[in-house]
């Protein structure tokens, strides 16, 4: 059943523990023949548990597949589901990106919750909005924090897009450089 489910397959080893891995996501005791029950961690990323020297070991599937199946030669260190499915561990749903790059995906594609969406979001899109327009109109921004009951910092925050992610993204394309 495993070997019909893909065409590529790669061994993983632990010590003297002998795993198949597939570039669909599924794993396989090589010793038990059995392929490994796919666990949820609660927020929708699938983990499977290995038996390493006797040592149980959970590990996430995405990182599995993508440590095994696509290269890195930047040394990213994030694992992004391109379609946004979290449960899509095949190696063509995964690329390794920076943690900006993943971040900005998130927001672009409606994965993550951002501004007054959040518990601990102070700031709603007209306050950003306001924020924004201050800016432009040429108020200095401590005078801006001043007016919105925050930090300078907070602002410059705001304003150079490392925070409220989303609302800096709005109505601009962003390109990334990696260094």
């Amino acid at each position: 059943v495993f070997l019909h489910r893909t065409k590529r397959i790669k061994m993983l080893r632990y010590g003297s523990t002998k795993y198949l891995i597939s570039e669909d996501g599924y794993v396989l005791n090589e010793k038990t023949k059995r392929i490994l029950k796919q666990q949820d961690n609660g927020n929708g990323y699938k983990k499977i548990t290995m038996t390493i020297q006797g040592i149980q070991i959970q590990k996430y599937l995405h990182r599995l597949v993508a440590e095994n199946y696509i290269n890195n030669p930047k040394n990213k260190k994030q694992v992004n589901h391109i379609n946004g499915d979290k449960s899509d561990n095949r190696s063509a749903n995964l690329e390794w990106v920076s943690n900006s790059e993943n971040q900005i995906h998130a927001h672009k594609n409606g994965l993550k919750k951002n501004g007054n969406n959040l518990w601990n979001g102070k700031f709603s899109k007209e306050d950003l909005d306001k924020i924004k327009e201050l800016d432009k109109s040429g108020v200095k921004r401590y005078l801006i924090a001043e007016k919105m009951n925050c930090s300078k910092s907070t602002i410059s925050d705001i304003l150079n897009g490392k925070r409220y992610l989303y609302f800096a993204l709005t109505g601009t394309e962003l390109t990334l450089t990696d260094k």
